[in-house]
Order: structure tokens, then sequence, then C-alpha cells
């Protein structure tokens, strides 16, 4: 990938070098992006589940 190209785990990695000097807010942005799509994922997968096998899905 190039340097250039932003994504969530490079703006994170850069993010960590600024923790220590107490800037904790250039992390708060990706950080959320990444926790808010990782959970879209699993509501995604958890309803395709319950779709595709009725006998799984719960009450």
């Amino acid at each position: 990938m190039s340097p250039h190209t932003p994504a969530i785990g490079a703006l994170l990695a850069e993010s960590m070098r600024y923790l220590s000097m107490g800037l904790w807010w250039p992390a708060v942005a990706p950080g959320l992006t990444l926790v808010i799509t990782v959970k879209a994922f699993d509501i995604l997968g958890g309803n395709v589940r319950a779709l595709l096998d009725p006998k799984t899905c719960r009450e």
C-alpha cells in the first residue's frame, strides 16, 4: 500500500506516537470509525445468519 493512501490502521498507528505526549484526540476519529465498522459487520452477519438459518434464530 502506498504511504500516501489513508487507511484506518495507518492513521491509528501514526496517532500512537502522540499518545505519549498527551494528545489523545488524533486517535479518536479513526478509532471510532473502526469500532463502528466492526460493529456494523457484526450486526449484518448476525442478520444474514438469522435469515439463512432460521433454526439458530432466538426469539
